[in-house]
Parts: C-alpha cells; sequence; structure tokens
C-alpha cells in the first residue's frame, strides 16, 4: 500500500514538473468544505453580488470624474459645451465597458466568495461537523433550507420592522413627552423664580 501511495505522489510529482505547475494537496478537511461550500453557494447569487459591485464602482468613478469634468468644463470659460458633454459621455461609456471588462478579468466572483466561505467554515468548524453539514444540505430537507432561508431572512426582516417600528414610535412619543414635560416645568420654575 505505501508503495501504491510513494507511486501516485511521484507520478503527481513529474506531472507537476511537466506541467510546469505545482499539484496542490489538499487535506480531507479542505476537500470537505469545498463541497459543502459548493453546495450553499448559489452561482446565481455571487453573480449578483459582482453586478452589484461593479455598479458601484462604475457609480462611484462617475461621480468623481463627473466632478471633475464640471470643473474643467468651468474653466473653459462660456459659450456652447454641448460638443464636450457628448464627448465626456463616449469616453463615460468607453470607461464603462473598460472597468467591466478589466472586473471580469481581475475578479473571479464566484471563485472570491467560495474562498472567503471556506475559509471561515473551515476556522469554525471541525472536519467531522464540516462533513455532517455536507450530509444535511445534501439531504432533501437541506436543500429546502438553502432554498427558503433567503426568503424567511426577508420575511423575518420585514416582520421585524412592522413589529419594532411601531414599538419604538411610542417609545419615542413617551420620551418626548416626558422631556416636554421637564422643560415645561423648568420653565415655569425659572419664570416664578423671575417673579419673586
Amino acid at each position: 500500500m505505501q508503495a501504491l501511495r510513494a507511486l501516485i505522489f511521484f507520478h503527481l510529482f513529474v506531472v507537476s514538473i511537466i506541467a510546469d505547475k505545482p499539484v496542490e494537496y489538499k487535506t480531507p478537511k479542505q476537500k470537505t468544505v469545498e463541497k459543502l461550500v459548493e453546495l450553499i453557494i448559489d452561482p446565481r447569487d455571487t453573480e449578483n453580488l459582482r453586478k452589484d459591485l461593479l455598479l458601484k464602482i462604475q457609480s462611484s468613478l462617475a461621480l468623481s470624474n463627473n466632478a471633475i469634468f464640471e470643473e474643467l468644463l468651468q474653466e473653459t470659460g462660456s459659450g456652447d459645451k454641448s460638443h464636450l458633454i457628448r464627448a465626456y459621455q463616449k469616453i463615460e461609456s468607453k470607461m464603462n465597458q473598460q472597468i467591466a471588462s478589466s472586473f471580469a478579468k481581475h475578479i473571479s466572483m464566484h471563485k472570491v466568495v467560495k474562498d472567503i466561505n471556506a475559509k471561515v467554515y473551515s476556522e469554525h468548524y471541525t472536519r467531522s461537523e464540516l462533513e455532517s453539514l455536507v450530509k444535511f444540505y445534501s439531504s432533501t430537507l437541506g436543500k429546502k433550507f438553502l432554498r427558503v432561508s433567503k426568503s424567511m431572512v426577508n420575511q423575518t426582516h420585514t416582520l421585524s420592522a412592522e413589529t419594532l417600528i411601531p414599538l419604538s414610535m411610542k417609545v419615542t412619543q413617551e420620551v418626548q413627552d416626558l422631556v416636554q414635560k421637564e422643560v415645561s416645568k423648568l420653565l415655569q420654575e425659572d419664570l416664578d423664580k423671575s417673579w419673586d
């Protein structure tokens, strides 16, 4: 058995040298956490996250670039500047395309999210616990949990807000009434003293 392992290791070593890529050894725990992350991370969610982040980057750059462009327009003096504005809009469109292209080239959002989750799960769970989670999320109930958990969290937030906002307003009103009463009392005492 040891000879077979040594032969396999030697074969992988030779293949890695030939391929000029190091062979990455993964522990059983790493393999288990990768299975778990594969089950729980939905590519649609990471795609939505990627779109949101890209939009925020583009919006942020557009705001700062627009401010710079506005300053430059002010410095060019008076006159018709519509041709400059149209030219700038073309530049901005190219910039947004370049951002999207560079973003796609340098950032694999799904991989980043999976790697982050794998790291966090590895830090908090043992291999045995991870295997139990994989078993659960592979089950019918686990798949249902993944399917409905997001809407359940949203529903919980909505119901919490619907319950807590009126209660918060009631507390706020009570405090405002108390403060108003105390201020009125203070002003009355001051007024009474001024009559003495």
